[in-house]
């Protein structure tokens, strides 16, 4: 046996037949970036760390925007970026694909066709891309013929309707939970922007929940079941 201390949690404890315990991260969403900073200092407070969806062409804009709270997590290993030309992998993109498809049918996006909004890129790689090309160019294209989504400007990402662009990061939040263990992490979703799940739930409630189940999504103030030593030790990340 050999036991080592992490500063990613619980002590690792290797056994010959037993795998290592597996840190709880929080999986932050919808964004590729947090908007609050505090946000992610208490989520610490609770988990082992924090994991963000970010593309290989996206790469080091983290510490750029933030590099005040984003390295020091780095150099500590309590930041995971997961690469969706990784995590988004064939079975998240058939998942995906059976999400949208499932919710284009309902009629429930015809509506915004009317709409007059910019559109919001998302990249190829998060509509899975690199999982399955052809599930990927199906839904670009579906959502084309709704004119829902347009061709690609720069080659690494689809302008999408902002509620689309939405919809399909909220749905990642619980497709890519299980991907998790493949990094060798437990992922728990967590956001801080409740009006956009609110206004998705109201619009979609039926389609997800036949999907998923109760949607799930976590906050800092509602996971009182985490340690208080973990309280203790993460302490100096709290605003």
């Amino acid at each position: 046996m050999r036991e080592n201390s992490s500063n990613l949690g619980a002590p690792e404890v290797t056994i010959q037949g037993q795998d290592t315990k597996r840190p709880e991260v929080a999986f932050y969403y919808p964004g590729w970036m947090w908007r609050s900073p505090s946000f992610i200092k208490n989520l610490l407070l609770y988990f082992d760390g924090v994991a963000l969806l970010v593309p290989t062409y996206m790469k080091g804009r983290v510490e750029t925007v933030d590099p005040e709270l984003s390295q020091p997590l780095l150099d500590q290993g309590l930041l995971h970026i997961l690469e969706p030309e990784k995590a988004v992998d064939k079975s998240a993109t058939e998942t995906l694909a059976k999400a949208m498809v499932e919710i284009l049918d309902s009629g429930q996006l015809d509506s915004l066709v009317r709409d007059r909004t910019a559109f919001h890129e998302l990249s190829y790689s998060r509509l899975g891309g690199y999982g399955d090309r052809s599930l990927a160019d199906f839904i670009i294209e579906q959502l084309k013929k709704r004119r829902l989504a347009r061709g690609t400007e720069d080659g690494f990402s689809i302008p999408l309707h902002p509620i689309v662009h939405r919809l399909v990061l909220v749905l990642h939040s619980q497709i890519l939970r299980n991907r998790g263990k493949s990094f060798g992490l437990e992922l728990h979703p967590a956001t801080e922007r409740t009006g956009i799940i609110h206004e998705l739930n109201q619009v979609f409630f039926g389609q997800l929940f036949s999907i998923f189940g109760p949607f799930r999504s976590e906050r800092s103030h509602d996971c009182r079941c985490r340690s208080h030593e973990r309280s203790t030790r993460r302490g100096t990340f709290v605003s």
